[in-house]
């Protein structure tokens, strides 16, 4: 169901129906937060979701930096508290991303997983140093 809503959402999103794709992104959130034991308001992480979608396709703030800065305040409002991990996580997503539309069909998508996979360490890290004891 989430996979489908968060599908539906993007299928809008793509026909430039963006007050359309809020709902189905609002409710995948909403059922993400009952199967998980995180604190967040569903509304508040489907707009700030939302924003860096719609910032892709912005061209003045189409930037890998702002869009990197935009995810990785999604991560914050997903985990509850700000990590330096999140931010590099969102900038080296961000920037496989442009990667990806400057090359088209030409990318370089060795570079792209690269860079996918340093994110992800990079959001991991920052997951699993808030859940250390003190």
């Amino acid at each position: 169901q989430i996979a489908y809503m968060m599908t539906s959402s993007a299928m809008l999103f793509k026909k430039g129906k963006y007050d359309a794709a809020l709902p189905p992104l609002k409710t995948a959130y909403t059922r993400i937060k009952q199967y998980t034991n995180l604190d967040f308001n569903p509304e508040k992480v489907a707009k700030a979701d939302l924003k860096w979608w719609i910032a892709r396709r912005t061209p003045a703030r189409k930037n890998p930096e702002i869009i990197g800065l935009a995810i990785a305040h999604l991560y914050e409002l997903i985990y509850g508290y700000r990590h330096q991990g999140f931010t590099r996580a969102g900038l080296l997503r961000a920037k496989a991303m442009h990667l990806r539309d400057m090359g088209k069909t030409k990318a370089d998508w060795k570079q792209i997983e690269k860079l996918l996979l340093q994110s992800y360490k990079a959001l991991q890290y920052g997951f699993e140093k808030r859940r250390l004891p003190n």
